[in-house]
């Protein structure tokens, strides 16, 4: 039992340092995509990522001139290879302009 419970103990050591290593799901590295993403008419007004227990999520704010860029937005980050399937609240109408919100999960985070 103490030879297998030392490797399950270093498997779990790898696991975190290659998760901690590994920059592809990076605040850096989502903003990057989003701006990528971000059609024109469509102003971020914040971005907020958290990496606590469980997979990573990103949170945006944004405006957009219309309600079809906003759905066209959101599409697209739906489309993308680093996000999962995101959920939107809004839009609404916030001084002639459309306001809505963004939550994605990143793959990963679950300690195998």
């Amino acid at each position: 039992q103490k030879p297998a419970k030392e490797v399950m103990d270093m498997r779990r050591r790898v696991n975190i340092i290659q998760r901690y290593s590994d920059r592809t799901h990076s605040s850096l590295e989502c903003l990057r995509e989003i701006a990528d993403i971000q059609p024109d008419g469509v102003d971020l007004v914040s971005f907020e990522y958290k990496r606590a227990s469980g997979p990573p999520t990103v949170t945006i704010n944004a405006q957009a001139v219309n309600v079809a860029l906003v759905y066209t937005f959101k599409t697209s980050l739906d489309a993308s290879k680093l996000f999962m399937k995101g959920t939107i609240k809004g839009p609404f109408e916030q001084k002639g302009r459309q306001a809505f919100q963004i939550d994605m999960k990143l793959p990963g985070g679950a300690e195998e």
